[in-house]
């Protein structure tokens, strides 16, 4: 769903990338990195990203890492990589469960 924070369908934000409309917004996006900026200005939890990280807000200005960012189908294979993070929590598999524990110091 759209609300509280929730995490919105995959399937359906699949197809809305699909849609002629929002690949024209992310063309739009990659090839004006003032348009991204203007847009992080208005989304507070955006903002506190962009702050916080350095390396975020330098990708935010270069244009060539935009289109990458906003490419139809690198955002398809992002979707697909949180859907599986997704069901391997769901099935008990927590994402720090593939680090094994690091080994006893010697003193």
């Amino acid at each position: 769903g759209a609300g509280g924070g929730a995490a919105p369908d995959p399937a359906q934000l699949a197809a809305l990338m699909q849609t002629p409309a929002m690949q024209q917004a992310m063309q739009s996006m990659a090839a004006n990195p003032q348009l991204v900026a203007q847009m992080i200005q208005t989304h507070p939890q955006l903002q506190a990203m962009a702050a916080a990280n350095p390396q975020f807000q330098a990708l935010l200005n270069d244009p060539a890492m935009l289109q990458q960012m906003f490419n139809p189908q690198n955002l398809q294979a992002l979707l697909q990589m949180q859907q599986a993070m997704s069901t391997l929590q769901a099935n008990g598999m927590g994402v720090g469960m593939a680090v094994p524990p690091p080994p006893p110091s010697a003193t």
